[in-house]
């Protein structure tokens, strides 16, 4: 059911995830959210990296976790998100924190999860920006699919690309899992697709027809239906230059060819020293060093996300590297 006023719009969610930790998802979470927030647009921020939350930190919140949704799970009384909610330092922008330290909500169960994303879908925003759990576990999973057009994070690393990989492969078969019939053969199939690594191999099987080929072509068609109405977008965190980029047409080719995926680019943050700087000062990076490269860059992934995010972006691997390109030209000319 869903609880939204019939006048009330509903919020856009932009759930980021990243392949492994370290990639910078909640700092990019966190300044997102800040900067939508500047620009007038009524944003919350949602720590979902159940059991290892600090979104917090990295808003700039001082003097702990703020309750939030570990206290929401446990509460009898039925009261809504909304009201689970902690003011910030950042006009418009209002945070539901993951209770830090709290092993106990690593695994949450179908009910609450039902009950949490219903509840996110009902909150009163215009954005709604959940910072998810690194790595592919099922709830990161399935809190990522709240979207079809979610925040991937990754550094231009191999290790972290290869990782990128193959949570965009158990998402495909998350997926793909939620379309099928009940069937034992299929789910053991799966089992062993999602243990499976996807590598920069261009001789390997798709992993995809590996599923698909012995179903039946009307189970097929409504499994690839709804596969193919995802399109995430991707931003490259901690960068060191315009040749980070070369990697994207070998990127692109694999997603396409292994798991019939379509993603688009939409950002790019350089290394910068203003980041571990503004986290030992317990401060945001917008509040920080907005003029900084990094905060630069994260004004103008926000200013794309308000343009273009309930759209395609034709083109999206040629405009990012043309756009790196020169703005990594015009800086070496100052």
């Amino acid at each position: 059911m869903n609880t939204t006023p019939a006048n009330q719009k509903t919020a856009t969610i932009i759930p980021i995830a990243g392949g492994k930790g370290g990639v910078g998802k909640s700092l990019i979470a966190a300044n997102l959210a800040i900067v939508l927030a500047r620009l007038g647009h009524k944003t919350i921020g949602i720590d979902l990296d159940l059991g290892a939350a600090n979104l917090h930190s990295c808003l700039g919140l001082s003097g702990g976790t703020p309750p939030g949704l570990a206290r929401f799970l446990r509460s009898t009384d039925q009261a809504p998100l909304e009201s689970y909610l902690a003011r910030t330092p950042h006009r418009n922008l209002h945070l539901l924190a993951g209770d830090e330290g709290n092993p106990f909500l690593a695994q949450l169960n179908v009910a609450q999860q039902r009950r949490l994303v219903q509840q996110i879908r009902a909150l009163p925003a215009e954005f709604v920006i959940l910072d998810l759990g690194a790595g592919s576990s099922f709830s990161t999973l399935d809190f990522f699919r709240i979207s079809q057009k979610g925040l991937l994070v990754t550094t231009p690393e191999i290790t972290s690309l290869q990782n990128l990989m193959n949570f965009l492969k158990n998402l495909a078969f998350r997926v793909i899992e939620h379309s099928l019939p009940q069937d034992r053969s299929i789910h053991r199939k799966l089992q062993t697709l999602y243990t499976s690594p996807l590598e920069f191999k261009s001789d390997q099987p798709s992993l995809l027809q590996t599923l698909l080929n012995p179903l039946d072509p009307e189970i097929t068609e409504k499994v690839l239906s709804s596969w193919q109405q995802f399109r995430p977008r991707l931003v490259f965190n901690r960068g060191l230059g315009p040749d980070d980029l070369s990697i994207i047409p070998d990127l692109e080719k694999l997603l396409r060819d292994q798991l019939d995926l379509t993603i688009e680019f939409i950002g790019y943050i350089p290394e910068d020293l203003a980041v571990p700087n503004s986290l030992r000062q317990g401060r945001s990076l917008m509040s920080f060093a907005s003029t900084s490269n990094a905060g630069q860059d994260m004004i103008r992934l926000a200013r794309r996300v308000l343009r273009l995010w309930d759209q395609p972006i034709p083109d999206s691997a040629r405009q990012l590297q043309q756009y790196t390109h020169r703005l990594y030209s015009e800086s070496s000319t100052k």
